[in-house]
């Protein structure tokens, strides 16, 4: 019974793999820009074996201990530019949970039979982050420092809205 090619070139590896290694870390020394578009083209050429390669070896509890480690390390080297970057990571996230929570208040007022109309007056600016002093307590938009004269318009307004509904 004759043997098949690839069952040789196995058996042939696993008694020589130290000469094998070497041989090939050797040759790559000696020639490593034209080694790395020989491989930058196999990945070009095999998208889809290069992610499976990459979905195994990230499964591997070892790399995930070692980028844990690695992150770790780079957040204790940098914990200003760690800080900066999660205060603007929770600042987005409350821009986002409040336009959330607006068109919520619509959808449920307009399910309940009701009218929406939004109430631009109550609501922070979306560049307030959080925890800043982001209104004038002297604002003459705010309710406590309007003028008779805009409370008497205000008042007309909301009457006259209210009759044409």
């Amino acid at each position: 019974m004759k043997k098949s090619r690839t069952e040789a070139n196995r058996k042939y590896y696993a008694a020589n793999r130290e000469k094998v290694l070497a041989r090939i870390k050797t040759r790559r020394a000696s020639d490593p820009e034209r080694f790395r578009a020989l491989e930058a083209a196999w990945r070009k050429a095999n998208p889809e074996k290069c992610k499976e390669k990459q979905r195994r070896y990230r499964q591997k509890p070892e790399s995930k201990v070692k980028a844990a480690a690695k992150q770790r390390a780079r957040r204790a080297a940098n914990p200003e530019a760690v800080r900066a970057a999660e205060r603007a990571f929770y600042a987005r996230a409350v821009v986002r949970r409040r336009a959330q929570r607006r068109v919520c208040y619509a959808k449920a007022r307009l399910l309940d039979g009701k009218v929406y109309s939004p109430r631009f007056r109550v609501r922070l600016p979306e560049w307030a982050a959080t925890g800043k002093r982001a209104l004038d307590a002297r604002s003459q938009w705010l309710a406590v420092n309007l003028s008779a004269s805009q409370r008497a318009y205000a008042r007309e307004l909301a009457i006259e809205r209210r009759a044409a509904r």
